[in-house]
This record gives C-alpha cells, sequence and structure tokens, in this order.
C-alpha cells in the first residue's frame, strides 16, 4: 500500500512517531462495523448497501459491571428452574401416593396382565421409599393364572419415577408372594403382558414363595412349592428365577426339601428347569450334606403338557418309591446317582398333574440290591457248597440298572440279561408286571456260576433244575400272586427234575465232599487241557475233572418252560483260580 492511501501517513514524513501514536489511540477508541448488502432498485438496477455500526469504547467498570448483571441474570433463572422442578418433584410424589394414582395403576396393571381385577392397597412412599401392603390380582377362568397375592412390597425409588411417573427401582422386596395356576390348565400358557412396561426392577426378592397348581386348598393341589426365597432378575425377554430352600410336594409322593433351583422364563416358556433337594433332610453326611438326593430338571414349552415328562436323577433313595411300592415285597434296592458318572440321565417323571401320583419311567442305576420272599432262594441253594450258601440268602448285588415303565396302570420292572450281576456269585434276569389290581406276573431267572452247581454230580454237570449257557446255570421260574405276597413255581420245578436226577449219577452229598482233592483235580484237569475247535467234542475223561467213569448219555427228562434236553458236559472248563473251593468266592 502506498503512503498516499494510508490515512496514519503524514506528507513528507514516512518514518514519523505520530503515524504509530495515532493508530494505538484509534485502536482503542470505538470504530465502526460495517456490513455490506446488495439490494435491487425499483428500476431493477443494483446497489450496495452499506451499513455502519458505531462501536462504542467500554472502560473496564463498565465490563465488570456488565458481566455481575449477567451472573445475577443467569443465576436467577437457575433458581426459578430449581423451583419449578422441585415443585414437580413434590407434585409427583404427592400425586403419585393419592387414591387417584393407585386407582390409575390399578386399571392399567389390570390391562397389562391381563387380569379380571387389580387391587392395591396401603400404598404410600415416604421419601424415596416406596411401601405397598398387598396387590392381589384376580384372572378370568380361562386364564393359566387363577390369582397372584402380593405382600408387604417394599422398593427404593430411583428419582426418574418422579420424572416419568413409573415406578422405576434397581430392587423390589417381597415378603410374600403366592401364584395360583388354574385348576383347569393342563397345559403351559404363558401369562402375557400388553403395552409397555408399567414398573421397570432390574432385581425382585421375595422372601417367602409359594406356588400351587390347580387350586387353592394346598391339599387339594397335585403339585405345591411352599416356603421357598427367590431371587428373579433379567431383562422384559427373559427372567432368571433362583430358589434356595422351601417345599417342593407332589400328590401321592414324599415332600422334596429343596437345596436349590433354577428356571429361566421366557415368555413363551419355562427353560432350563433344575431342581435339587432331598426327600429326608434328617439324614446328612459328615460334611452336612444329605444322604438322600432327588434332581428334577428339564423344560416345558408352551403348549406342552404341565405334567412333563422331566428328567430325573437321584442318589441313596429307596427304589420301592419310585415304583409306588409295586416290588417292595421282594427287591430291595437303593438308587445310585448318575450325574457322579459320565452317563446321561435315562430316568424321567411325570408329575400328577393328572394322576393320583407321579410317574416314573426308564433306566434306573441302583445298588444294594437284594432279591428275598420267594421259594427259589431256599431252592438253588440246596444245590450250593454249604459254605457258600450265606450270601445267597438272600444274595447280595452291588451295582445294577432297572428299567421301569407304566401303561393303563400297569407297572413294568425289566432286568434284561448283564444288567444286573455280581462276579462269581448271581446274575439276574426278570420281567415282572403288577396291574392296577395288584396281581404279579412274570418271570425271575437266577443265574449262579456253573462251576457251583456241578460238583454235586461226579460227570461234572449241573443239577437237572438248571440251564446251563456255558458260563451260568440259570434256574428260571415263573412269578405270580398278590404283590404284597408273591410266590413262584421253583417247588414244582425241583419236583419235576426229580425224573431227571434219575437218569444221572448218583449225587455226592455235600458233607461227603472232598474239596482239597475236588481242587487238586480241577487244577490238574486245567493244566493239561488243550484248546479244542468248537466241532471236535473233548474227551470224556476231561469233561470229568472230578475222576468219576464216564457215564453214557441218556435220555433226559422235559421239564416246564425248559428245552428238551439237558446240557452235556462236552467242553466243560473249569477256572484255574481254586478259590471255588478254598476261599471266599
Amino acid at each position: 500500500m502506498s503512503k498516499h492511501n494510508d490515512k496514519y501517513t503524514l506528507e513528507g514524513d514516512d518514518d514519523s512517531q505520530v503515524r504509530t501514536i495515532i493508530r494505538r489511540l484509534n485502536e482503542d477508541r470505538p470504530a465502526q462495523e460495517k456490513s455490506r448488502e446488495v439490494v435491487v432498485r425499483a428500476d431493477g438496477t443494483k446497489a450496495i448497501r452499506v451499513t455502519k455500526k458505531r462501536k462504542m469504547m467500554m472502560t473496564n467498570e463498565e465490563r465488570n459491571r456488565r458481566s455481575r448483571r449477567s451472573f445475577v441474570m443467569i443465576l436467577l433463572g437457575g433458581i426459578l428452574l430449581c423451583t419449578l422442578f422441585v415443585a414437580f418433584f413434590m407434585y409427583r410424589m404427592t400425586s403419585m401416593t393419592g387414591t387417584d394414582y393407585l386407582t390409575k395403576q390399578e386399571a392399567a396393571l389390570t390391562q397389562a396382565w391381563g387380569a379380571k381385577q387389580v387391587r392395591c392397597s396401603g400404598a404410600s412412599i415416604d421419601g424415596m421409599e416406596l411401601s405397598i401392603a398387598s396387590i392381589v390380582a384376580e384372572f378370568p377362568e380361562n386364564a393359566f393364572l387363577q390369582r397372584v397375592e402380593l405382600t408387604n412390597v417394599k422398593a427404593s425409588l430411583s428419582a426418574s419415577t418422579f420424572l416419568s411417573g413409573k415406578i422405576k427401582a434397581d430392587e423390589l422386596s417381597i415378603a410374600r408372594a403366592s401364584l395360583i395356576v388354574s385348576a383347569a390348565a393342563r397345559q403351559l400358557d404363558m401369562p402375557r403382558q400388553t403395552g409397555e412396561d408399567l414398573w421397570k426392577i432390574k432385581r425382585v426378592v421375595c422372601d417367602d414363595m409359594n406356588v400351587t397348581f390347580g387350586g387353592v386348598v394346598e391339599a387339594d393341589s397335585p403339585v405345591v412349592l411352599r416356603q421357598s426365597q427367590a431371587y428373579m432378575y433379567g431383562s422384559t425377554g427373559a427372567r432368571v428365577v433362583m430358589l434356595n430352600g422351601g417345599l417342593l410336594m407332589m400328590r401321592g409322593w414324599k415332600p422334596i426339601s429343596l437345596t436349590e433351583g433354577k428356571m429361566r422364563i421366557t415368555p413363551t416358556s419355562i427353560e432350563d428347569i433344575s431342581l435339587r433337594g432331598t426327600t429326608d433332610p434328617s439324614r446328612l453326611k459328615a460334611d452336612g450334606r444329605p444322604e438322600t438326593t432327588v434332581h428334577i430338571s428339564g423344560a416345558i414349552a408352551g403348549g406342552s403338557p404341565l405334567a412333563g415328562p422331566l428328567m430325573l436323577d437321584a442318589d441313596n433313595m429307596n427304589f420301592a418309591e419310585f415304583s409306588n411300592g409295586a416290588f417292595a415285597h421282594f427287591f430291595a434296592a437303593h438308587t445310585e446317582s448318575i450325574a457322579k458318572g459320565s452317563q446321561k440321565p435315562l430316568a424321567f417323571i411325570t408329575l400328577p398333574i393328572e394322576t393320583t401320583v407321579p410317574r416314573f419311567s426308564g433306566v434306573f442305576h441302583v445298588k444294594d440290591v437284594r432279591i428275598t420272599a420267594f421259594p427259589a432262594m431256599m431252592i438253588f441253594t440246596e444245590h450250593i457248597d454249604p459254605k457258600y450258601r450265606k450270601r445267597y440268602l438272600p444274595p447280595m448285588i452291588s451295582k445294577g440298572s432297572v428299567t421301569l415303565s407304566e401303561t393303563d396302570g400297569n407297572i413294568s420292572l425289566v432286568i434284561a440279561e448283564n444288567d444286573m450281576e455280581e462276579r462269581d456269585l448271581i446274575s439276574l434276569r426278570a420281567k415282572l408286571t403288577v396291574d392296577a389290581a395288584n396281581q404279579l406276573t412274570g418271570t425271575i431267572d437266577y443265574g449262579l456260576p456253573a462251576i457251583l452247581t456241578r460238583v454235586e454230580y461226579p460227570d461234572g454237570l449241573s443239577d437237572p433244575m438248571f440251564r446251563e449257557d456255558g458260563r451260568n446255570a440259570w434256574f428260571c421260574t415263573q412269578v405270580s400272586g398278590a404283590a404284597n405276597q408273591p410266590t413262584d413255581n421253583a417247588e414244582q420245578l425241583d419236583v419235576a427234575a426229580e425224573d431227571a436226577r434219575k437218569l444221572r449219577p448218583a449225587r455226592t452229598p455235600f458233607d461227603t465232599l472232598d474239596v482239597e482233592r475236588l481242587n487238586q483235580r480241577i487244577n490238574a484237569a486245567n493244566a493239561d487241557a488243550q484248546p479244542q475247535p468248537e466241532q471236535t467234542p473233548a474227551p470224556m475223561n476231561q469233561q470229568n475233572p472230578f475222576g468219576a467213569d464216564t457215564q453214557p448219555q441218556q435220555q433226559q427228562t422235559t421239564l416246564p418252560d425248559a428245552p428238551s434236553t439237558l446240557p452235556t458236559g462236552g467242553g466243560l472248563t473249569l477256572p484255574v483260580d481254586n478259590s471255588i473251593f478254598g476261599g471266599g468266592l
């Protein structure tokens, strides 16, 4: 810019100090602000309009005065807003405790829950604390739920409650909750909430949770959960309910004292059901845990039967409890929990929603098995060395499995081959049924190690009452009679075998047997024996380790329900272990 265009430049003085002083003075004085805009005249021509606004020069005192004035105005505005907020907050607190608010809440809850009527009583808000004496909801006759009653409801409300007008809290506590499922309910039909959530609660704690299926009176209800502590959390999509303690009572069965429980409830189903407890809380182990345990688990989808079936696991419980005592007179055993192993649960329970007692089915793992009260137990022990008879009166089987089922009131018990046996002692097979009239029918087969039944006869064969299959000699009996006083046909089988015994070598009384000599001959026979093809019969002297003369094969007498011929001595192999006669089994 040339000096002629500089308004602060004096003629003939390019570097004058006056220029600098004048500039500084003008920078501190009020200046002018210009604004330009283009306007259109009436004749259509355009012009630039320049608007000048003069800036006023302010002193420091004026600036401070203006700042104080602005602060006071802002403060007054804030106080006004706070006053309005507090007034609105107090109005909300007051209005939410009035009769009108309760009436609106009852109407809104009735609509949201699909109830016939909802009644709230004794509601009050003291500061941020909500307290309601009771909430009672009654539902239509065709609804899944019949009645819900909540007593002594309390919560610490959040401040947003009084802004939105909706109950909001992190935790809601209920002294007692009672839910009654309709007596007509046979399938799961989850209650459906309509509209938005009226109460937003993150967690619910209940000191006394009670659920009754099918009626107000507990004695008339097939399933009842009572006096359980409940803790519920989750969102509207799914709620998790944790249970601690309480009693689960099923019609026709022993009460289960719950130790823990869990259920995941969705809008359409009850998932991940898990209830653990004991039927005898007085029996405790050294570490304080129950000796008898039962575990019910599974899920019930919407539209599925409430009765189940659900999966079942049990430990150290009397097996008779799962068969309604149908076989208790002669079959004694305790369940063994399969949760301790790798096997999946195979037993199931159907709740007594439509029956007088719960129904159990599937495979039960049992232990400490005993069979008593049958003539067969005395008869077949007569053909065993007296030193070992006490182990069969009654026989003890440490572990096994039993299959239960029920059809049209008939309870069936099946023991498949190899599912119930004690090594070198006894094996059991059974197919038994108890009908609605308490009449028992079926079969029980007792399998003994064949070597134990052969020492009576010089030819090394079992007594004719047994049927050999190589390793075992089976005494197969028919069972009948009342379930609490059954009998078998063992005596008839023993009498029928007399004709066959007459065709056999003379039976050697046990008291005349030289056990030591028998052991020596058995061991010697095993040492000399050579493997033989199945189609080539072994020499008769190897079939007869007792050293008796060879007897010609004679025609055998046919026994009832038995093969037409009895097994011969071909291919007889005796164990090397001499403990069969010299020591314990």
